[in-house]
């Protein structure tokens, strides 16, 4: 019998890296003939890992940079960490130096990073999901419409990216209804909530806050609609796709390594290409159908647990 090797998976306490980190260590343990995993993500359990010696590979997202038994450590950069506060920063320098390995989602993230003599030991492998865990929506004629954004409202330019969307929604031409659900919390949420934004009787918009129930709100719109100025790889774009609805953003980072424009989603340049995708949309329930199901498919070939496992089994050899 072949001795599994053992991942330590360090994520934080909460969001998207404890998400991943959590599916991935899942899916290790029941899929891999090659590799276990266990979970760090308590601030404990984070301190005392470079001290610890019962394992074969540290695989990071919080900047470790040492490990007493010098086990190799792959350090997983999924977004800006130059927007963190100043230790975070300096500690994921000198980290980028230290580790064995980097990984981040995407090629856009890979050059952001600037890692000269290092960029030969970084790789990509994009998020993943679980796609089963998503009901497709059925697309059909409809009088009213209900469109979704999920944000994270702490950085700025997301609440002014939610805010042209709101303008986008304000020029729109049609006497349908539209209940445009926000989802998301953070001190810029402040900032939308104080704007007046001149819309017409039949567009209604509804502020949530945080909600755990980000599923059901993908799982009962028509489109999801997202727009912003700075992003690496947006989990919920994957969790719309998988729901079988179209994504309409603009072109940020790395949203054509994720959609393939007029194909699986779109990807538009302005405020007035916004609004044409939009309007087709609405007239053309048919159009909703052919391009979520299309959502749909990528997400499974392209994004899935299920494959992408595999992808970090294969980064993990190497680096052991």
């Amino acid at each position: 019998m072949i001795r599994k090797k053992h991942v330590k998976i360090v994520t934080s306490r909460f969001g998207g890296p404890y998400t991943a980190g959590k599916a991935l260590a899942e899916i290790l343990n029941k899929k891999s003939k090659k590799f276990k995993a266990s979970l760090a993500h308590t601030a404990a359990d984070i301190l005392s890992t470079p001290f610890e010696d019962d394992c074969h590979l540290v695989h990071t997202n919080p900047p470790l940079f040492f490990h007493k038994g010098k086990k190799p450590i792959l350090l997983n950069i999924r977004g800006f960490y130059k927007d963190e506060n100043f230790v975070y920063r300096v500690f994921f320098d000198i980290a980028k130096h230290t580790c064995k390995a980097i990984c981040t989602p995407t090629n856009f993230m890979k050059k952001k990073l600037r890692l000269g003599k290092n960029e030969k030991k970084c790789y990509v492998i994009p998020n993943a999901i679980d796609c089963k865990q998503y009901k497709p929506v059925k697309h059909k004629i409809k009088k009213e419409f209900h469109f979704v954004t999920v944000m994270n409202f702490c950085f700025k330019d997301k609440a002014e990216g939610v805010m042209k969307l709101l303008y986008v929604l304000s020029s729109l031409k049609t006497n349908k209804t539209i209940v445009y659900h926000v989802v998301g919390d953070g001190k810029f949420l402040k900032k939308i909530k104080k704007e007046k934004f001149p819309l017409p009787k039949n567009i209604k918009v509804k502020l949530y806050g945080r909600r755990k129930d980000v599923k059901k709100f993908l799982e009962q719109a028509d489109m999801f609609l997202y727009w912003s100025e700075k992003d690496n790889f947006p989990n919920v774009i994957l969790e719309a796709m998988a729901c079988g609805l179209p994504v309409i953003t603009n072109d940020w980072g790395a949203a054509a390594e994720i959609i393939e424009d007029m194909k699986d989603g779109f990807i538009v340049h302005n405020m007035k290409g916004y609004k044409r995708i939009l309007e087709l949309l609405i007239r053309d329930y048919k159009q909703r159908d052919k391009i979520g199901r299309a959502a749909r498919v990528s997400c499974e070939e392209k994004f899935s647990w299920h494959i992408l496992y595999k992808e970090w089994e294969k980064l993990y050899e190497k680096i052991i």
